[in-house]
């Protein structure tokens, strides 16, 4: 089954680093700059899917706290969404 899932990120800045996080699912990092911040999730996000048929395909940095991903799930099982 091919699925395409869209993920969020919530970026924010605590003190003198920007946190991130994917609500959907549950993985967080952080860097100097929300760029950073960013690139340092979706590193996180490769690493969950580590082993699956499932990665990071896009990610659009909309302004400095709008991010949206598209993950691709190319799995023929009949399991559950991944997020």
């Amino acid at each position: 089954m091919d699925m395409d899932i869209e993920c969020n990120a919530i970026v924010w800045k605590k003190k003198d680093r920007y946190l991130s996080i994917c609500p959907e699912l549950g993985i967080s990092s952080f860097g100097g700059d929300v760029r950073e911040a960013v690139e340092n999730l979706v590193m996180g996000m490769n690493d969950y899917f580590d082993g699956s048929d499932s990665c990071v395909l896009h990610v659009e940095v909309k302004d400095d706290y709008a991010v949206e991903f598209d993950i691709f799930d190319d799995t023929d099982d009949d399991g559950a969404l991944l997020c």
